[in-house]
């Protein structure tokens, strides 16, 4: 049982941060242009389906990384992939 003959404590002060107190994880000036793709949006820019970006990942032909439950693409590993199949059409 809480007694009534107590004064309420007062909260401590804490000073503030004049710097940053979160420490950067990625390096200064990146942008968040570099986020991983789904495997929809890349699908989207290839135009296929999923399905067939779920295949070029089995093959091996899409590099590509596990989060979780869930398949993504680097962005500079898509633009290689793409540029890597132009070349060969036009050989």
């Amino acid at each position: 049982m809480v007694s009534d003959d107590h004064e309420p404590q007062a909260t401590p002060r804490i000073p503030s941060i004049s710097r940053n107190f979160v420490t950067r994880l990625l390096p200064a000036g990146s942008r968040t242009t570099a986020l991983l793709l789904s495997v929809r949006e890349v699908a989207a820019q290839l135009g296929v389906c999923t399905a067939t970006v779920y295949r070029l990942f089995d093959r091996g032909e899409l590099p590509h990384v596990r989060i979780l439950d869930s398949l993504r693409v680097a962005p500079d590993d898509l633009r290689g992939f793409i540029e890597a199949r132009l070349k060969n059409a036009l050989r």
